[in-house]
């Protein structure tokens, strides 16, 4: 599945190489995909979402091309995207999250297309989005966390909309995120890792904010992050993978 500048969404079956579908109804650049199947009357539906450069959130119905949504709300560029089940007032809901170049992140629930949050912030574009559950003073809370052009990492606590943290470090455009929860110590710490285009990788602890890592190497601009773990001489490890604009 493939967005492009002239506003469409195409589909090519694999094997063949035909393509199956061609989604339409943005303008403008497609900006941004995500890929998700919803339970919806008795039966699982794939939706195919699409962010474009008008402000737009649509989605299609994968199997038919008929399109079943479109949100409305950021009149600038939406730049990312992320699909989540979220505690929304003491119910999980599943819901689209779209960040903006007017510095927005907002969430819709789709079966009702209605907005349940906006969090406001960072003035200046955000570049990267996740989501994340994490234990927090023995209760779990749904973070929402989004990277920014203006070099910080911030999170949002979903069912209240309050910002809970903000990383920073990079004095440079957040470029990509990852997410990642490691043992140390007896108990699991969740880590929030963000690539730099300054070249750096920073990790912090989640629940109390502290920057543990710094890992440099790359002096061009970071384009993408991986979280794994591998069998190293017999042991597992936790590992951090990271592309550059150098391409290494």
């Amino acid at each position: 599945v493939a967005g492009s500048s002239d506003g469409t969404v195409r589909a090519w079956e694999a094997s063949s190489g035909n393509e199956v579908r061609c989604f339409k109804g943005q303008g403008r650049s497609i900006t941004c995909l995500a890929l998700t199947s919803l339970y919806v009357s008795g039966r699982y539906q794939y939706r195919i979402v699409a962010g474009s450069s008008d402000g737009t959130v649509r989605a299609w119905e994968a199997s038919s091309g008929n399109e079943v949504w479109c949100f409305k709300g950021q009149g600038s560029s939406i730049t990312c995207l992320a699909l989540t089940s979220l505690n929304v007032s003491g119910s999980n809901q599943y819901c689209i999250v779209a960040g903006s170049s007017d510095g927005t992140v907002r969430a819709w629930e789709p079966s009702s297309g209605q907005q349940v949050w906006c969090f406001k912030g960072q003035g200046s574009s955000i570049t990267c989005l996740a989501s994340i559950s994490l234990n927090v003073s023995g209760s779990y809370q749904d973070w929402i966390v989004a990277g920014s052009s203006d070099g910080t990492v911030r999170a949002w606590e979903a069912s209240s909309g309050n910002e809970v943290r903000c990383f920073k470090g990079q004095g440079r455009s957040i470029t990509c995120l990852a997410l990642t929860s490691l043992y140390v110590s007896g108990r699991y710490q969740y880590r929030i890792v963000a690539g730099s285009s300054d070249g750096t990788v920073r990790a912090w602890e989640a629940s109390s904010g502290n920057e543990v890592r710094c890992f440099k190497g790359q002096g061009r601009s970071i384009t993408l992050l991986a979280s794994i773990s591998l069998n190293v001489s017999g042991s597992y490890q936790y590992c951090i993978d990271a592309g550059s604009s150098d391409g290494t």
